[in-house]
């Protein structure tokens, strides 16, 4: 959904699935792309934390990498 543009439907379906009883993978990829969400929507607060999450989390095999990268929110990135 994230991928389509469906930025509102992604965010209520991923929601749940960033809980502490979700398998690490999981909650990992579900975070990065929460925040890949909310940094189209203007909510650029909320992306940088759900991103720092599935950072800390671990595990993405490279996804919260990618979108980090993509967003141009990476530390190499950012001018400010």
């Amino acid at each position: 959904m994230i991928e389509k543009g469906l930025y509102a439907n992604g965010i209520e379906m991923l929601v749940p699935l960033t809980s502490v009883e979700i398998e690490q993978i999981n909650r990992a990829i579900s975070s990065c792309y929460l925040a890949k969400a909310y940094f189209h929507m203007g909510e650029w607060s909320k992306a940088e934390s759900c991103l720092k999450s599935g950072k800390d989390i671990g595990g993405s095999l490279g996804v919260c990498e990618r979108i980090e990268a993509e967003l141009g929110m990476n530390s190499d990135a950012r001018t400010d």
